[in-house]
């Protein structure tokens, strides 16, 4: 009989405990809202790759393959602006800075870059050289406006003079292994190379660094180490899918750490511990008001992995320790979105978790199989309106739903994803157009 691949075997076992409650749903029934045309965005010569709104949501930036990204109002739909960034896109990440003054935008053809545009002369303000490679997770703003921050493999994290492209600081997250001889390496401890690092701001314009394999590390604005965090690790059990253990809030002011006995929750810009909740399980997200905390929590007898068992996901108030909602023996997919209100969180299979009641609903979507070896299925994120009472899957075809109720809305047939709500008017939506050239200014009417 021929062998059984790992992957193959992972991805069996994925589905099998996640199960097929999406198939067991009815199917959306007729619209519960309409959808009005505001405006048509048209001027790229290809197709748009992506979009976004500023901050204030009165301007929207559209970035396309044929090498440019436009400047919208987002009122009038009028072109006020075209940013001529190469000759052609296959990949292309768009990032607004807080002031909403600056616009930073990374594409890889030609060698990994990064421009940063200023919005209102409508000039390229600086540079990033070529990173190698070294950018995978998304460009960070810090709260002044002044800074870029750039993470992802090979062990490190940058900080970017946004006036000048200039490299501030480079913070090291996993050291570098050792140059040795073979008969040093077999003999010393195992060193981990350099993995791929998460990192964001906190309040002060300092960063919380993150990875697999070495302690979480605070640093000062000036790219200078303030602490490492008690690292947790596994000792004994099989071998656990290991998570990053601390987590930030939405004010960048907090972060909640588990530190091998329990969880503690720190001051971002100090690393001071402000109060202990212990050993509730391994945080995952704060809610968007930063009162409370979400948490996994393994099965304490076997410590499996839970992506082969269902785990429980649950939530405590966070200043207290105070439990508020327990979610018992949920599937192996936690990659979730927790809505702007608080009141329910969505996983990217489409299980609505309500914090208010603790109901869980379905929504019709396949079962969704994340899996780092072989990639996902079905596992496209959902979006938010600004108030959180609209949600969509980036899947075509583009479907709205009521969080409150999980109810069917809508579905977009002219639109196609990607699509962005507003972050200032809760009914308004773009999408790409069918042709992919234009893009769809809609407004949602309830």
């Amino acid at each position: 009989m021929a062998s059984v691949s790992s992957a193959a075997f992972v991805t069996f076992l994925l589905i099998a405990v996640i199960g097929t409650e999406a198939n067991q749903v009815s199917r959306p029934r007729s619209p519960r809202a309409t959808l009005k045309l505001t405006a048509t965005l048209s001027g790229h010569a290809k197709n748009i790759i992506t979009e976004s709104f500023s901050p204030d949501g009165k301007t929207i930036a559209t970035g396309s393959e044929d090498g440019t990204v436009r400047l919208w109002d987002a009122q009038t739909g009028q072109n006020s602006a075209t940013f001529r960034i190469t000759s052609r896109l296959r990949e292309l990440q768009l990032a607004w800075s807080p002031d909403e003054r600056k616009l930073a935008v990374k594409h890889s053809h030609g060698g990994e870059k990064i421009q940063i545009w200023d919005v209102q002369t409508s000039r390229m303000q600086a540079t990033v050289p070529s990173l190698a490679g070294e950018a995978v997770e998304p460009m960070a703003w810090s709260p002044d406006s002044r800074t870029l921050l750039t993470s992802g493999h090979h062990g490190k994290a940058m900080l970017w003079d946004a006036e000048t492209g200039a490299l501030r600081a480079t913070l090291v997250q996993d050291p570098p292994c050792p140059k040795q001889s073979l008969l040093k390496t077999l003999s010393a401890p195992r060193c981990e190379q350099p993995g791929p690092v998460k990192a964001r701001f906190v309040a002060d314009g300092g960063v919380l660094s993150l990875s697999d394999n070495h302690s979480p590390k605070l640093w000062d604005p000036e790219g200078h180490l303030r602490m490492a965090l008690p690292f947790k690790e596994e000792t004994s059990g099989p071998p656990v899918w290991n998570l990053l253990n601390a987590v930030l809030s939405p004010d960048l002011r907090l972060i909640a750490h588990h530190d091998g006995n329990g969880v503690q929750i720190l001051e971002a810009t100090s690393g001071r511990v402000r109060n202990s909740l212990g050993d509730i399980g391994e945080p995952l997200d704060f809610s968007p008001d930063g009162q409370r905390l979400l948490v996994l929590k393994r099965d304490s007898k076997t410590r499996q992995p839970c992506f082969l068992v269902r785990c429980d996901l649950k939530i405590f108030e966070a200043s207290s320790g105070h439990l508020m909602s327990t979610f018992e023996k949920m599937s192996g997919d936690f990659a979730r979105s927790w809505s702007p209100n608080g009141a329910v969180i969505v996983t990217v299979s489409g299980t609505l978790l309500d914090t208010r009641n603790g109901r869980v609903s379905q929504l019709p979507y396949e079962a969704c199989t994340p899996d780092r070896m072989i990639g996902s299925t079905q596992c496209e994120p959902l979006v938010f309106s600004s108030d959180g009472r609209i949600a969509l899957k980036l899947k075509n075809p583009l479907k709205l739903w009521d969080t409150d109720t999980g109810q069917f809305l809508s579905q977009i047939d002219e639109g196609l994803s990607p699509a962005v709500f507003s972050p200032a008017d809760d009914r308004l939506i773009i999408t790409r157009g069918l042709d992919k050239r234009v893009a769809l200014l809609l407004r949602i009417e309830l």
